[in-house]
């Protein structure tokens, strides 16, 4: 979803899409510090294969997510549109001392939507989101050419 604006791992992939690399960026939805990435490992070797059999666009590059547990296949889909809420929690640390810890929940706008990354995911699939570089609104680059500053 629109977290790609926030991930260093979509970051990463996108500089590296810039400079001409085949670019995928992979995040494993499991946060256990003991997580199992095998399967994951099967259906990023798929994808990475189907990619060097078929490459991307220039300045496009691969947001791939993996649900926890055994996938039960891939789905290309689109970023979901929502936003954070983000709120800040007070803690203290070791010595005592404050500090913030940023946390929050993710706000789906489309929620019915089924041609999403999170619909995908939701529903145990692996998500693939090509995603490109250029972010410019073509739609609104036209009609502001129409009006006079």
């Amino acid at each position: 979803s629109i977290s790609i604006l926030y991930s260093g791992t979509m970051g990463a992939a996108i500089e590296g899409c810039l400079h001409g690399v085949t670019s995928l960026g992979i995040s494993l939805l499991d946060y256990d510090p003991d997580a199992d990435f095998g399967k994951a490992k099967i259906f990023t070797a798929r994808i990475f294969q189907s990619i060097l059999d078929n490459e991307l666009p220039p300045y496009t590059c691969l947001n791939i997510n993996i649900p926890k547990g055994v996938p039960k296949g891939i789905k290309i889909c689109r970023q979901a549109r929502g936003k954070w809420i983000e709120e800040f929690e007070k803690r203290i640390d070791p010595h005592q001392r404050p500090y913030y810890w940023l946390t929050g929940s993710f706000q789906n706008f489309e929620e019915d939507a089924k041609d999403t990354d999170l619909y995908a995911l939701s529903k145990n699939y692996v998500s693939v989101v090509p995603v490109k570089v250029d972010m410019t609104c073509y739609n609104t680059l036209e009609q502001m050419k129409e009006r006079s500053f």
